[in-house]
């Protein structure tokens, strides 16, 4: 009783709190997570870049925006492709073709067969469907 309870009751609840919050983390955490993650390690990158100059003794210089920001995108993009590529992973892939598609099938023969058969009743050569243009004889005044 308590299984056909949570089945009738809960279940579709449950179901529905899945299926949103898997469509909030594809849509909307993981690509905020991506662009946070290739900001950092752009941060990092200039972090170690400007190190690297004054260990050289190279000293302080302005850092070159345009490339930082090439950078963070590279690095977001990188991040939010992983990511949902370890979402994928967890989804079952579907096989085959659905009853959708196979009525669909169905009613796409049905409407060409009947496109057919309206084509073949209108141009068949019937001559008891035509009428004569002519009458054979002169109708009586």
């Amino acid at each position: 009783q308590v299984q056909e309870a949570y089945g009738k009751y809960a279940q579709p609840y449950v179901q529905r709190g899945l299926a949103s919050s898997k469509s909030f983390l594809t849509n909307r955490a993981i690509p905020a997570t991506g662009a946070v993650v290739g900001s950092a390690l752009s941060a990092w990158d200039a972090a170690n870049e400007t190190r690297a100059r004054l260990a050289a003794g190279r000293g302080l210089s302005a850092p070159d925006a345009k490339k930082y920001a090439k950078l963070a995108d590279k690095y977001g993009k990188d991040v939010s492709k992983k990511l949902s590529k370890k979402l994928s992973a967890l989804e079952p892939q579907k096989q085959g073709i659905g009853a959708g598609g196979v009525f669909a099938i169905i009613l796409g023969v049905i409407a060409a067969a009947g496109v057919l058969y309206a084509a073949w009743q209108t141009l068949r050569a019937d001559d008891e469907l035509w009428v004569a243009d002519d009458p054979l004889r002169a109708p009586d005044a």
